[in-house]
């Protein structure tokens, strides 16, 4: 019943809107039912000349009643506000008498207030409507007119009364409907602003659970801003201990002026993962033998450092102090010493090192190699040998009852250039398909730079390191040390 007189009602008329048509349709079904009835009454009764004026009528409201379904509706409004004196006038002239027509000219004004929704319309129309009242009051004073026939005569009566009640009663039920509507939007009104009232209870409450969050937050961050201060603190004393462990570590390597003076054909890529290193190198002479090893700790960064002194510290004591220069029994001696310096057996420590080991005897133009794990790589004629290192690391878990390393001896009767490394080369990732370079890889560059001088060696391996890192986009991911020596 709610939208029964909205027919075809356009998607974006508003409210306001939505009820001037309701009230203009109901007016035009109201008034073609009006004269419907009348038409009938007339026609059975055999008056048929003035049974057409109603019927007219009936044809003449359904016009405005059309263009609003058609959505037609300023249109509409204005047929039927300001057409509808003129045929309440026509329908009096074929009666010339007081029959009480004009009487719906109060009803039509108030239509026309609650009709229209400019000003400027409501007062043309109300204007209008009031000028054919005035004609068609006087014309009934003066009798102006004559019926058009004697039967008009008997009738004019009969619809005195039937518009005098008409006019009362749509005047009521247009003011039934006007305060129904009211009603309804009164309502309305009323629940929104309820739900309004509870909406501001919500945003009422969600603002103070906000402010209260807010002041929570405001809390937290000054805790935060207050530990970022206190980690930035911590953050430079422990860069600063770093850079000083760094300096502590480069101060055990050996120096560039005594690798000139033992190794003069040589150089060393040393690159470490962090700003101090897991992986380190030793060189020594000891009775005109040349120990060179290269040394990869467990672990890198501060961990790897610590390995790495407690490395240096004793190979410095085996072979400077003691004087061991066989190759073996050097990686035996460490071996020993790094499972008993970390109690190995009683903690279950397994940290150790990888490493291959030379000594360099000039006298017999011997070369001596023992390996842990890692390999030594050589070059005579053009022709690279591999020799690998014992599968076993110094320290770490041993479940054999002794460990002993083996010891190569190679000849040095014609030109031998040799390499010692770690396997962060080989192990770091990239390149187009990310992959790890590989020992395969490494030796096929190592046997292609071999014959160039160290300077060019180092340079080349540099570059092509960065470049494989770059082509996979990969960071550095553990420490790398290289040594190349030319005998």
């Amino acid at each position: 019943m709610k939208n029964l007189f909205l027919w075809n009602i356009a998607p974006d008329i508003s409210e306001s809107d939505i009820r001037r048509i309701k009230l203009l349709n109901i007016s035009c079904v109201v008034a073609m039912g009006i004269n419907l009835l009348d038409f009938i009454i007339l026609y059975v009764s055999g008056a048929t000349t003035l049974s057409l004026g109603n019927f007219f009528s009936v044809i003449y409201f359904f016009i405005p009643l059309l263009l609003s379904i058609r959505r037609k509706y300023v249109l509409s409004q204005g047929i039927f506000i300001f057409s509808a004196p003129v045929n309440f006038f026509l329908i009096y002239l074929l009666y010339a008498r007081n029959m009480g027509i004009h009487l719906y000219m109060f009803t039509l004004a108030i239509l026309a207030i609650f009709i229209f929704k400019k000003k400027i319309l409501i007062y043309l129309a109300l204007g209008w409507i009031g000028a054919f009242f005035f004609v068609m009051t006087i014309s009934i004073k003066y009798q102006w007119f004559t019926p058009l026939s004697d039967i008009a005569l008997v009738w004019a009566d009969f619809f005195w009364w039937n518009n005098f009640i008409g006019a009362i009663i749509t005047t009521m039920v247009f003011a039934s409907i006007f305060r129904m509507e009211t009603f309804n939007y009164e309502s309305k009104m009323q629940r929104q602003n309820s739900q309004l009232a509870e909406q501001r209870e919500e945003l009422q409450q969600s603002f103070e659970e906000l402010q209260s969050t807010q002041e929570f937050l405001e809390q937290k961050q000054r805790e935060i801003i207050n530990k970022n201060v206190r980690i930035e603190k911590l953050y430079e004393d422990l860069s600063a201990s770093i850079d000083y462990a760094k300096n502590i570590q480069q101060a055990i390597l050996p120096t560039t002026e005594q690798i000139t003076q033992l190794l003069p054909n040589s150089f060393v890529l040393f690159k470490p993962r962090d700003v101090v290193s897991g992986d380190f190198y030793y060189l020594e002479e000891v009775n005109n033998k040349i120990i060179l090893a290269a040394i990869d700790c467990t672990g890198h960064g501060v961990p790897g450092a610590f390995m790495s002194l407690i490395g240096n510290d004793l190979l410095t004591e085996i072979v400077r102090n003691q004087q061991i220069t066989q190759a073996h029994k050097i990686l035996d001696r460490l071996h020993v010493g790094v499972s008993q310096l970390l109690r190995q057996k009683e903690t279950q420590n397994h940290d150790g090192m990888d490493m291959a080991l030379i000594v360099i005897d000039r006298t017999n133009q011997v070369l001596e190699f023992a390996g842990a794990k890692n390999p030594l790589v050589y070059i005579q004629a053009n022709q690279l040998n591999v020799i690998k290192g014992d599968k076993v690391p110094i320290g770490g878990e041993q479940r054999e009852s002794s460990r002993i390393f083996t010891s190569h001896r190679i000849s040095l009767d014609q030109p031998t250039t040799f390499y010692l490394f770690s396997d962060g080369f080989q192990d770091q990732f990239g390149g187009p398909n990310n992959k790890k370079f590989s020992p395969g890889r490494l030796r096929n560059l190592l046997l292609g730079i071999h014959s160039q001088p160290f300077t060019t060696q180092k340079l080349t391996l540099a570059q092509t390191l960065q470049d494989w890192q770059a082509q996979g986009q990969e960071e550095q991911i553990d420490d790398v040390l290289l040594i190349g020596v030319q005998l």
